[in-house]
């Protein structure tokens, strides 16, 4: 019998089996009938029947009680609809018997609170009044789960906390995963950039030795424009390269408040001037807000009048696409200024958007590059 429709079948609570021929004593409890030794395992010295659940007495013979004939025809027609069912199943083996190891524990002795094989029930507990010890086991469970009650229920809270807590810290992994391999990419890109830059060196330098190798004409225009000043390694390296990168990861987006700036970590630093990306949440209006994203600038030894030429590109990362977000221009910096850009980059509504792909929701952050190339 499967294990679904077996649920529904009553038990002797003797044998532990599903009741066969059962027959009912005064007190409502039903056992197996005569054909099976159940109800004379109830038998008390004096002759009378003890019941295993209820422990009331009962004056009777077993011979007389009728059968309860609804419940044998249903048993009989439920075995009967379920292929492959049988009457009885077999008996668990909870524990082996201390007197005879090698034999299982069927029975609870009542009257000695002793658990017993069927060699003992035979002879040393004959007469005694028994009970199925998997019975007597699941209600000393269920007394025992109900002693525990409250610290019970406490442990379990702290097992679903923990839980809880093991789960975010995985979360919390999977971010720290994901800035790690956007960081990764960026790093990759620099490498593609500097195996640019040691390819277009090699080729300058064949050609300059006599070599026939090809080499594009505006690669060799523009080597011969780079200026001979002694700071001149920047361009050169823009040069060759094709500019320079800086990623910045802006995290808390949906707590800045209008007007508030955030600089990024990192900076480039370059012919005495440092260089970062800037963003602010921008109000245009009552209820218009935008992501403004600029380059900052400054003189690393303070200066009263200065000026610093970059063209640069600023990129906003889409996380679910390649389709980032990307402007650029060229401008000149001077003293009394320290960024330049563009103020309504993106609606901040958009941005904000879980389904865009603009923001990482784990974090509430928006991942910038600036890539700039140094004027000569």
């Amino acid at each position: 019998m499967t294990e679904a429709s077996s649920s529904l079948v009553p038990e002797c609570s003797v044998c532990a089996e599903e009741l066969d021929d059962p027959r009912v004593l005064p007190c409502g409890h039903s056992y197996c009938g005569p054909h099976k030794n159940c109800l004379s395992l109830l038998k008390q010295n004096t002759g009378s029947l003890k019941c295993a659940l209820c422990n009331e007495v009962h004056f009777l013979n077993i011979n007389n009680l009728k059968p309860l004939f609804g419940i044998r025809d249903f048993l009989q027609q439920t075995n009967a609809k379920i292929p492959g069912s049988k009457p009885t199943k077999t008996l668990p083996v909870f524990s082996r018997c201390p007197t005879h190891p090698s034999a299982a524990v069927q029975f609870w002795c009542v009257q000695c609170s002793e658990k017993l094989c069927m060699a003992c029930f035979e002879t040393t507990h004959d007469g005694h009044a028994m009970k199925s010890y998997k019975v007597h086991l699941q209600h000393s469970v269920g007394n025992k789960l109900k002693e525990m009650g409250p610290q019970r229920e406490t442990f379990m809270d702290n097992i679903s906390k923990r839980i809880d807590d093991i789960q975010e810290q995985i979360g919390a992994l999977n971010n720290r995963i994901q800035s790690c391999e956007e960081k990764k990419g960026v790093l990759e890109k620099e490498i593609e950039k500097l195996d640019n830059i040691r390819l277009n060196e090699a080729k300058i330098r064949s050609f300059g030795n006599g070599n026939t190798a090809e080499i594009e004409g505006a690669l060799l225009d523009c080597f011969l424009n780079l200026s001979n000043d002694s700071q001149a390694s920047d361009p050169y390296v823009a040069f060759l390269s094709g500019g320079i990168t800086l990623c910045s990861e802006f995290a808390g987006l949906r707590s800045w408040t209008a007007g508030e700036q955030h600089d990024s970590d990192g900076v480039i630093v370059s012919r005495g001037y440092k260089l970062w990306i800037r963003a602010k949440r921008f109000r245009s209006g009552p209820e218009k807000y935008y992501l403004g994203l600029f380059l900052g600038c400054q003189p690393i030894v303070p200066e009263v009048n200065w000026t610093f030429n970059v063209d640069f590109e600023l990129t906003l990362v889409n996380t679910s696409s390649s389709k980032n977000k990307k402007l650029c221009t060229s401008h000149t910096f001077r003293a009394h200024e320290d960024d330049w850009g563009w103020n309504s980059f993106m609606d901040w509504t958009q941005v904000l958007s879980p389904t865009l792909g603009w923001i990482n929701e784990a974090k509430q952050s928006v991942t910038v590059h600036c890539t700039l190339t140094l004027s000569q």
